[in-house]
């Protein structure tokens, strides 16, 4: 699974970094070059297949893949969905727009992002997790720049983290078995 998870992270890392190169140096005038792996000017680059299953579609601006050791399953960039499975009980934000999935079963990691503030995501979570039956704990660490909260139902535990970032609030929900 450490393998997954490093696969994951490298995905998440080159998805959110837009999925290209810089732009020309110069833009307009004809005399920057572009960046490296580009194609002619204007043009997009062709889909990269990577080692572990992941594939790049730089057109769509997304990442996929499929570890074909574990089957866990990786999905970031625009149209990203929530993967078939996902507990019912375990409360999605809404609304919110999904920017990155990983999965493998009912376990794994999803990031929403919502224009509505930290304080107003927290508070729904706190509602409708209990609502369904999940216990909340608040982990003894605090950190200043994101909200934290647990959750747990029988052998499963769900990890909600929320923060303020470029006029927006990420929400990143992990989901998993003790």
């Amino acid at each position: 699974m450490k393998k997954t998870a490093l696969v994951m992270i490298l995905g998440l890392a080159f998805a959110l970094s837009g999925c290209g190169g810089k732009k020309d140096d110069d833009e307009g005038s004809g005399k920057g070059q572009p960046s490296a792996g580009q194609g002619p000017r204007g043009s997009v680059p062709p889909n990269v297949k990577l080692p572990g299953g992941m594939e790049i579609d730089f057109a769509k601006r997304k990442v996929t893949g499929e570890d074909p050791e574990s089957g866990a399953k990786i999905e970031f960039g625009p149209g990203t969905k929530i993967w078939d499975g996902f507990p019912k009980d375990v409360y999605l934000y809404s609304p919110a727009q999904v920017q990155a999935a990983g999965h493998k079963g009912e376990e794994g990691t999803l990031q929403l992002m919502t224009d509505d503030s930290v304080d107003k995501v927290l508070g729904a979570y706190s509602a409708k997790m209990k609502a369904n039956g999940w216990t909340e704990k608040t982990p003894p660490i605090p950190l200043a720049q994101m909200k934290v909260r647990q959750y747990t139902k029988g052998d499963r535990n769900v990890t909600v983290i929320v923060h303020a970032a470029d006029k927006k609030t990420l929400i990143k929900l992990a989901v998993g078995k003790d």
